[in-house]
């Protein structure tokens, strides 16, 4: 199997370090503190105040001009903090990619919690307030900030469908989880959607560790925004079917407002390939709290699919 995530250029402690004092002197002398590593980017925490982070793939690159032209225009726009980049890191002899630096938001991600279901159904109401939000911004307007339409193809079913089959076989050939026949049978069921022509600004890449909870296990914040785009709301809205138990649903949708049976089947699809991806990733590189967080997912995922099917 394919690792996309695998890194194409690694940027370590000391030259971070040393792109940092170079290009932003008033952060002379950085202390730098590795904080962890995606798909996309190699994070580390500056001076305790701020957090840089280095693309480690050509596609996280690509991604740093739309957080760089809209992030400071959503943050005024939301409920909760996102991050505002500060610092815009140019590339170099020695690392040929743009980076960039955010104040530290405070918290943990939601994965390294460990919520219980009651916590998960506390996270309904806010979630709901803040994607009613972001959803609600014009399209043209972000449009106008330099936002794309549909650049990663995450709800392209006839691209995504051979994939998440994949990485279903990949769960069920490593014994990670016990139901895989249900959610290959909701899988095929899916296979032939297609988007109808809903459209919004998303995150497009929304789940539990990308959520930060404060001291409370509240949520305070929402990160890592490499993937927004334009796209259906069912990217960011399949977060209700990983994230919370079933019976919060209701609370999160009196929110956020009524959604047809068409977007909820293009979540499912969405919320099944997401989380199969990122389970494979998890295990791949022995991340043992996102590994965890993925099967307390599927799982949510497979109850649905029993009530679906």
């Amino acid at each position: 199997m394919s690792q996309p995530w695998t890194a194409e250029f690694y940027v370590d402690q000391k030259l971070a370090c040393k792109l940092i004092e170079e290009q932003f002197p008033e952060l002379s002398p950085a202390t730098v503190i590795f904080c962890g590593e995606g798909w996309d980017n190699t994070a580390y925490q500056v001076n305790n105040e701020y957090l840089f982070r280095f693309p480690r793939r050509q596609f996280g690159a690509n991604c740093v001009p739309a957080e760089t032209q809209l992030l400071p225009f959503l943050a005024t726009q939301l409920p909760l903090q996102i991050p505002n980049p500060i610092f815009i890191g140019k590339p170099t002899a020695e690392y040929q990619w743009p980076f960039l630096g955010y104040r530290y938001l405070k918290g943990q991600d939601a994965c390294a919690a460990h919520l219980t279901m009651q916590e998960r159904a506390h996270l309904a109401a806010p979630l709901a307030q803040f994607l009613k939000a972001l959803h609600a911004i014009p399209v043209e307007q972000v449009e106008n900030l330099g936002a794309q339409r549909d650049r990663i193809r995450k709800l392209d079913i006839q691209f995504r469908y051979p994939q998440a089959i994949e990485h279903l076989h990949y769960i069920e050939q490593h014994k990670l989880f016990d139901d895989c026949s249900t959610l290959l049978t909701l899988l095929n069921s899916l296979k032939e959607l297609r988007k109808d022509e809903i459209v919004t600004i998303v995150h497009s890449d929304l789940y539990a560790r990308h959520l930060l909870v404060n001291q409370h296990r509240q949520l305070s914040g929402i990160i890592d925004w490499g993937d927004l785009q334009i796209d259906h709301p069912a990217s960011d809205l399949s977060i209700v079917f990983t994230l919370l138990p079933i019976d919060s649903h209701h609370t999160f949708f009196e929110i956020y407002g009524t959604i047809s049976d068409h977007t909820k089947q293009l979540m499912l699809f969405n919320a099944l390939r997401h989380t199969t991806a990122i389970t494979v990733f998890a295990h791949s590189i022995g991340d043992a709290d996102l590994l965890s967080e993925m099967l307390i997912a599927l799982q949510l995922i497979t109850i649905l699919a029993k009530e679906y099917l």
